[in-house]
């Protein structure tokens, strides 16, 4: 598929996978909407990625992007639900530093917790403990 040829509808994930590779940056599909960033650094993502479908995931982890607030708290956790991942954290930079844990208890839609500041901890879907003030701050 080329610039040229451009679909004029929402893109399928096959059409997806038709697309050059490219390593130099995140591409994720949202209602059929090609959403292009670089979130990692290169050397993170030049070995062979194995394709996972979503159904396969145990955690998806957000953090929310200015710009990216709508869609992180509205739009992906409907869609993480409806692909039956059981486990959601979102995680919000802006003062205080909050996690919040979302989970799966049926088929439809998550139930979420209140969010934590200081240090979250959880025993689902594995234990851990983060201190959520020694995470990397964005630049003013």
């Amino acid at each position: 598929m080329t610039a040229e040829a451009w679909p004029d509808h929402p893109l399928t994930l096959e059409e997806l996978f038709e697309l050059p590779e490219d390593n130099s940056r995140r591409h994720e599909l949202q209602e059929g909407v090609l959403v292009v960033s670089q979130v990692v650094r290169e050397e993170a993502v030049s070995g062979a990625v194995p394709r996972l479908d979503a159904d396969e995931a145990l955690l998806a982890v957000e953090i929310i992007s200015p710009g990216s607030q709508r869609t992180d708290t509205l739009v992906e956790p409907v869609e993480y639900a409806k692909a039956g991942i059981p486990y959601y954290w979102l995680i919000d930079l802006n003062d205080p530093l909050s996690l919040a844990e979302y989970h799966l208890p049926g088929d439809f839609d998550f139930q979420a917790a209140p969010a934590v500041t200081g240090t979250f901890t959880t025993t689902v879907p594995f234990s851990l403990q983060v201190d959520l003030t020694a995470l990397p701050r964005p630049r003013a």
